[in-house]
């Protein structure tokens, strides 16, 4: 057997959210379309009823009612012209309805290039008030070159208003603050403060004496300056951490800050002197600095931050916690602490946290791994106001309800996530280290079907993620499964059991390389075909039609979902059999999605991986891959022999189903590589229609289609739809290559024994990962090429000797130090 069957080094960590720690539902608004919108709310104002932030690059406001449905909306692409926009901050004036707004903008302002600062005002309506016979005003540094960075911090008291932000100074930034009049937003005073450091505005107040407190944090302090209301003197400045710290403020000049080191917050009060009395430093663990934000109310100081949770190595994921201190206990009580899990890489960017009591607060930001991102608002009230469920979807029939693959419909502003039940315990196993490990599944039920409780059975895709069997968690491809149930699926991430990866830095780990990989295939689809015999017996309660459960897997996920339909015990040897148990007998599913997923040929008792799949194996099955996909090889190859026959991609896949006349549908990505990237909105769009209409509610057909994507990477051209007979099996009888000495420390020389003669050669060397490394051109010198490998790092290697395009020979090599 070939080394490095099964190396798929893909991390495909995205986000999770679930019902609430204490069995309630909590629901949480995403706002956007996942894959084409990218959002973000950047402040609500103090009513905590409007927010504002970037929809799709451009400026964006919203009426957000309790429950997190915005009552109206509008984004600001074409009102505010300029090449990108995005509202920082806003002020409401409870008396009239009318809010001002600032922000940044590009290229907007007249006769002005770069980043600018925007203020303007609105009606109830959203609506741009003319102020001096214009609608936006726009600030910014003095010198043409330099511009606006960062964040704008607004302040009104009364018929004044008061505008900070940072800007370019040539060397760092300058902090600039205004005084304008609230009725013509005329200019009172303006003041330039230099500070050669990389500052950015973060909080404006007033102190007890209605001075001004503005916050700032950047490259070497965080400090509070206290500024003069009248002229914008400063009357006296605070230094703190040389940590970018957050603040908010209790009042009448007394300050919350709060900032994190490498695995802790600390939280301190500061008082109208500008003294801090430390109140208690929290430890995290090392990586929980993602994003924060601070609040504070009496004596209440709330941070919502990322935590990285650890199970057991290589089990990790983050949530989003929110600690409450009480400084009137200052270091006698610990915080009062409420987890938001969602088991993600980044589960959510925090902008603003308001409210300072456990049972009731709100956040917003953005949820980075939605797709491109997508705005979130998250009121831990929101029991208490469940939002309305789309009517069109309740008691929707699957098959005749086509809003349910329109983009449009997704695209509601805002739209509910899906109600996720998160880690429902499915098996307990031992894991490669024969340590028990708990192996769960998340269940995402589309919110209208839960909301009005309805009983109607929904079709299921059960989803297997990728990470070489070695990386990854139930939530990759997360966005995946959110899409499918804002489509009327019910949609499931899996966790199964992951292996470890021996070192590839010396000889013997070639062998030891496949047998864990063997081992980490065969105890993935044990926990596969467990997974999916536990969600068949209780499809009934998760509301799933037994006849359209479907499954779909990316990389060694798509390998696992391709292993499941043409995979049994006696395509394994029996030594894992016997010492890793007996598989599950195979639970009958209406078809196979496999992304960027290969087959591989296990045991020598088959000439090629396509014998396995067998005249009546006919489920129906859907291909996706990338046709520059170095990882798991388009037609066949491996990260090793991208020759070899003993691991086939989908192009050789589909090619067996059409000489099979089995059902199939292949979308080749022109240009992709293993991450769709760019690819995966329209690719996802077609599995979907072809679950719906093809597979669900038709009659599986055979068909092909390609979506082409920018690739500046080359790799060879290859056909996009088959037309069967398979790719003859190459002959290399031709040639004979030696490669000495191996180890090698730098000079490594090939000796080629040809029955023809040999032009101009190509040697190419590519790491374990596919990457090619080094590329040398020459002629045989009696019979002999040498090349120097100084300029690569010691490691395991293949190189490989090339006619023109056609390969001769190719070695697996070892360079030392």
């Amino acid at each position: 057997m070939k080394p490095f069957h099964f190396l798929f080094f893909v991390f495909t960590f995205f986000f999770i959210d679930l019902a609430g720690q204490d069995g309630l539902y909590h629901y949480e608004q995403a706002y956007g379309y996942a894959f084409e919108d990218q959002s973000t709310f950047n402040r609500m104002d103090g009513n905590e009823r409007i927010a504002v932030g970037n929809f799709n690059g451009h400026g964006v406001i919203a009426n957000i009612a309790p429950n997190g449905e915005a009552k109206k909306w509008k984004v600001f692409k074409g009102l505010l012209p300029g090449a990108a926009s995005s509202f920082t901050d806003i002020y409401t004036d409870n008396l009239t309805s009318v809010s001002t707004i600032v922000g940044l903008c590009t290229d907007c302002a007249p006769g002005r290039k770069g980043q600018v600062a925007v203020l303007f005002t609105i009606d109830s309506n959203f609506n741009p008030i003319p102020v001096r016979g214009n609608l936006y005003h726009f600030y910014y540094p003095k010198v043409d070159s330099f511009q606006v960075r960062d964040n704008i911090e607004l302040l009104r008291l009364g018929n004044l208003i008061y505008v900070a932000y940072s800007g370019d100074s040539g060397f760092g930034t300058d902090i600039y603050l205004q005084s304008l009049s609230a009725a013509d937003l005329s200019s009172i005073w303006s003041k330039q403060y230099n500070t050669n450091f990389f500052e950015t505005p973060i909080m404006l107040d007033f102190d007890q004496n209605f001075n001004i407190g503005l916050g700032l944090h950047g490259w070497g302090k965080s400090r509070i300056l206290k500024v003069s209301k009248s002229d914008g003197t400063i009357i006296q400045q605070f230094n703190f951490t040389d940590i970018p710290a957050r603040f908010a403020s209790f009042g009448n000049g007394t300050y919350a800050m709060a900032y994190m080191t490498n695995d802790s917050i600390r939280v301190s009060r500061i008082d109208t002197s500008g003294k801090e009395t430390y109140v208690q430093s929290l430890k995290l663990n090392t990586t929980s600095t993602l994003s924060y934000a601070v609040s504070a109310n009496n004596n209440i100081i709330g941070v919502a931050c990322q935590y990285q949770v650890i199970e057991e190595l290589p089990y990790w994921w983050y949530n989003t916690r929110v600690y409450f201190f009480n400084t009137a206990l200052v270091q006698t009580s610990k915080p009062v602490q409420v987890i938001l899990p969602e088991n993600s890489t980044i589960g959510r960017n925090i902008t603003q946290l308001s409210g300072s009591r456990e049972s009731s607060f709100k956040l917003i930001g953005n949820r980075p791994n939605d797709g491109r991102g997508r705005a979130f608002y998250y009121n831990r009230d929101s029991r208490l106001f469940p939002p309305t469920p789309p009517t069109s979807w309740y008691h929707a029939n699957y098959c005749t309800d086509t809003s349910l693959l329109i983009k449009n419909v997704s695209k509601t502003y805002p739209h509910t996530l899906p109600i996720i039940q998160n880690n429902i315990l499915y098996a307990t196993k031992p894991n490669y280290l024969n340590k028990p490990v708990a192996l769960w599944l998340d269940v995402y039920r589309p919110y209208d079907h839960y909301a009005r409780s309805s009983t109607d059975k929904r079709p299921a895709i059960i989803y297997i993620h990728g990470g070489g069997y070695v990386f990854g968690n139930e939530d990759g491809a997360a966005n995946i499964l959110l899409r499918a149930a804002q489509h009327g699926m019910i949609a499931i991430g899996v966790k199964y059991r992951i292996g470890r990866l021996p070192s590839l830095t010396d000889p013997d780990s070639l062998q030891s390389l496949i047998i864990n990989s063997t081992q980490n295939t065969y105890r993935a689809l044990q926990d596969v075909r467990d997974a999916v015999k536990w969600i068949y017996d209780r499809a009934d309660q998760y509301h799933i039609d037994k006849s359209k459960i479907f499954l779909a897997g990316y990389s060694a996920g798509g390998n696992a979902v391709l292993n499941y339909a043409y995979l049994e015990e006696k395509d394994f040897t029996s030594t894992y059999v016997n010492g890793l148990g007996r598989l599950t007998p195979k639970t009958p599913i209406a078809g196979i999605i496999s992304v960027a997923g290969p087959l591989n040929q296990l045991t020598e008792s088959i000439k090629s991986p396509l014998d396995l799949i067998q005249p009546s194996e006919n489920d129906p099955l859907y291909l996706i891959h990338g046709t520059c996909d170095v990882t798991a090889y388009y037609d066949k190859g491996n990260l090793v022999d991208p020759n070899a026959n003993n691991s086939v991609g989908s192009y050789q896949i589909a090619c067996r189903k059409q000489m099979l006349g089995h059902p199939y549908h292949f979308t080749t990505i022109k240009g992709g590589d293993h991450d769709l990237g760019i690819a995966e909105e329209e690719a996802l769009t077609s599995v979907l229609q072809w679950i719906k209409k093809e597979v669900s509610c038709g009659m599986p057909g055979k068909g092909c289609d390609q979506i082409i994507v920018p690739n500046t990477a080359a790799c060879f051209s290859v056909s996009t739809c088959p037309s069967c007979a398979l790719t003859p099996t190459l002959n290399l009888s031709n040639a004979t290559i030696k490669v000495y000495p191996n180890p090698t420390h730098n000079l490594v020389t090939l000796e080629i024994a040809s029955t023809k003669a040999l032009g101009d050669l190509t040697i190419k060397v590519h790491n374990i990962i596919g990457q090619r490394v080094l590329i040398h051109t020459g002629r045989l010198v009696d019979s002999k090429i040498t090349i120097n490998l100084e300029s690569i790092l010691s490691g395991m290697y293949v190189i490989s000797l090339y006619d023109k395009e056609t390969i001769i020979g190719k070695e697996v090599i070892l360079k030392t130090f």
